[in-house]
């Protein structure tokens, strides 16, 4: 995730080397698809190895993971579900080649932004286009993805050079790709490249019900704001990542998405002013400089009230699911979301909506319930997800 910063950007547009490595020798890839390298498995006792395939998507992917032929053993299921993807997504770029018909969200041909450098911010991603509320505007493939636990299971030393070897071996694009972007690291000169790469750029993401660091190279350069004007969603069938609008964007505009800690906690959402400054410096080193952080000082507190009183009635509201008492948690949910919609707090919408909708059969006021059904699946939609049971609740109030 690209920061916004008032200081000198570490998203900065140098290059940065990544030493290089062959070692596949006598490897045969065409009797190890679908990987290209031989699996780098640093020494005896170590839990994980590097997977490769550098022609996965033209740019290629990497992962950092419980050895394979281990995993066919153990049965272990985030391994084996790399390789299932992986002949998944071939034979369907193949289909794909051959018809016009694709079960994948698709980035638009002529593609509407540019990445430029941007005064304060290093470089940002800008639209040239007009972008509609909910149209995909990037999809992109992983190039690096590692167990979360990774870091913590090898030594240190060991780990940076699987993260080198795992980004070094992709398609030459792909590492071009990945050393471009910038770090974050206050001591450069004694945190390798790679490393830093990773830890500055990567998102977490569920695969086989596991969590993963994964490192998307122009989802990357899209920089935070706090009242972000897109959304991201992954697949974990393609392992690739989706960036949707969820607001109007108009051509000349920056392009922008909330930052997220390894929690997926939103830094958006609930924070404070200074409690959103402090999370964004210790997890990505930058100080927000988005339009809310730039705002007037009263802007600023009134916005802090705003999410702190969502945060609160967000609790009554539980107090009142509780005590039986749905007339209430209605009055208290109703307010909460029109506190929401001032902060411009679009990603959540839906959700919100959602839990109304159910609030409001329960009361059997249907009038109401299917009203924000429908303002529920409208948000949805523009997500790109899709809600089975609201479809088929307004089916059936019909």
């Amino acid at each position: 995730m690209t920061p916004s910063s008032t200081t000198s950007s570490p998203k900065s547009s140098s290059t940065t080397s990544l030493e290089s490595e062959d070692d596949a020798g006598a490897f045969d890839p065409d009797a190890n698809h679908p990987w290209t390298h031989r699996p780098y498995c640093p020494e005896d006792g170590i839990p994980y190895c590097v997977h490769t395939s550098s022609s996965f998507r033209d740019d290629g992917v990497s992962f950092i993971t419980i050895p394979f032929d281990r995993a066919m053993k153990t049965g272990e299921k985030t391994s084996i579900r790399f390789v299932e993807v992986l002949l998944a997504a071939e034979a369907l770029a193949q289909k794909e080649k051959t018809t016009a018909f694709s079960e994948l969200a698709v980035e638009p041909k002529d593609k509407p932004y540019e990445v430029k450098d941007l005064s304060g911010k290093g470089k940002g991603v800008i639209a040239t286009a007009h972008i509609p509320r909910g149209s995909v505007l990037m999809v992109e493939h992983a190039a690096v993805i590692a167990d979360t636990l990774f870091p913590s299971k090898v030594k240190r030393v060991v780990g940076r050079e699987m993260l080198q070897r795992a980004m070094t071996r992709l398609g030459k694009d792909g590492e071009k790709a990945i050393s471009e972007l910038a770090r974050s690291s206050r001591e450069q000169d004694q945190v390798p490249a790679a490393e830093d790469l990773m830890r500055t750029n990567s998102f977490t993401v569920k695969i086989a019900d596991k969590s993963h660091m994964a490192l998307f190279p122009r989802v990357a350069r899209i920089n935070h704001a706090c009242q972000p004007s897109a959304i991201t969603r992954f697949d974990e069938k393609t392992l690739s990542m989706t960036v949707r609008a969820m607001k109007d964007i108009e051509p000349g505009e920056e392009i922008t998405l909330s930052c997220k800690s390894p929690l997926n906690i939103d830094t958006d959402f609930g924070l404070s002013y200074h409690e959103r400054q402090t999370t964004l410096k210790s997890k990505w080193g930058f100080d927000c400089t988005c339009s809310l952080c730039s705002a007037t000082p009263s802007e600023i507190a009134a916005s802090d009230a705003r999410r702190d009183k969502i945060a609160k009635l967000g609790k009554v509201v539980i107090k009142h699911v509780e005590n039986q008492d749905l007339k209430a948690a209605i009055k208290m949910h109703r307010e909460m979301i029109d506190i929401i919609e001032d902060e411009a707090l679009a990603p959540h919408m839906g959700d919100y909506y959602e839990i109304m909708t159910r609030f409001l059969a329960a009361t059997n006021d249907m009038k109401n319930a299917k009203k924000y059904a429908r303002l529920a699946l409208e948000e949805f939609k523009a997500a790109g997800e899709t809600k089975d049971e609201l479809e088929q609740f307004l089916k059936a109030a019909k």
